[in-house]
């Protein structure tokens, strides 16, 4: 629960930060640039909707340890040093996945890699300091058949 409390802090903080700072134009297009604290501040609600619903959810072992074997191979195929599975936490259609990540590394090849070699029905990851300390990494994967909430369902903004 205390993810939960820190994160709607962060999003209340994020969102008065947004309130409160007029967007700088862009010079070449005369159009306006979003805030780089927007884009925190959606991360900030993404990862609280699935804290949210990893809270609700029973755990699964079983779908834990699958998942860890599968995510700790994935990432080491990338062949970047210094990446290393810290925390896994599956409930019954959601994981999340905390990764130590050197500043080099591209996180875009450790989405793909784990999308790739896990069966899944989504998956989210971010490394903005707004929800993960620097050097790390957070991903959220839906089970196979499951969608990520509020990301990829009908009624989800």
């Amino acid at each position: 629960m205390q993810i939960l409390e820190r994160l709607a802090t962060r999003i209340e903080a994020l969102e008065k930060r947004n309130a409160e700072k007029e967007r700088s134009p862009d010079i070449a297009g005369g159009t306006t640039r979003p805030d780089p604290s927007s884009e925190s501040a959606s991360a900030v609600s993404h990862a609280t909707r699935f804290e949210a619903t990893l809270h609700k959810e029973v755990a699964d072992p079983t779908w834990e340890r699958e998942f860890q074997a599968t995510a700790t191979k994935a990432l080491a195929s990338e062949n970047i040093k210094g990446v290393s599975v810290e925390n896994i936490a599956c409930g019954s259609s959601l994981c999340r996945l905390d990764v130590a990540v050197p500043s080099d590394a591209p996180p875009l090849s450790l989405t793909r890699a784990i999308s790739e070699q896990a069966p899944h029905g989504g998956i989210w990851s971010t490394t903005d300091e707004a929800v993960v300390p620097p050097g790390k990494a957070v991903f959220y994967v839906a089970r196979a058949g499951a969608l990520l909430p509020g990301l990829f369902e009908p009624d989800g903004q």
